[in-house]
């Protein structure tokens, strides 16, 4: 992770199956989701279908879930396929389900 960023996105290309997987990790805020989502941009651009990984989070606020679910209706709308893992702690995972987002868990 860059000393200078709270959070980090890491990418690999799949050339067989044309499937780009994307890592973000670290703090996963408000403070931060403009960045998060202009150094997404050259990253998902040109990827016919997206793998996206959230890990290591030490936070993950409501604004970056709606940029996750942005993303998801956006492939949708181009019949493109993504799909979204979440390897968060169990603190996370709680508070994801307790504010209703669970479904966001299951895909």
């Amino acid at each position: 992770m860059d000393k200078n960023k709270k959070y980090s996105i890491t990418t690999e290309n799949d050339d067989n199956t044309n499937i780009r997987s994307v890592i973000i990790e670290g703090e996963l805020s408000l403070k931060y989701i403009n960045e998060i989502r202009e150094d997404l941009k050259p990253v998902i651009r040109g990827a016919k279908d997206l793998k996206m990984i959230i890990k290591n989070a030490e936070m993950i606020d409501l604004s970056f879930l709606q940029l996750v679910i942005s993303l998801q209706n956006t492939y949708r709308n181009e019949k493109k396929k993504i799909s979204v893992k979440f390897e968060i702690d169990q603190e996370n995972k709680e508070l994801l389900i307790n504010s209703g987002f669970e479904e966001l868990l299951k895909i």
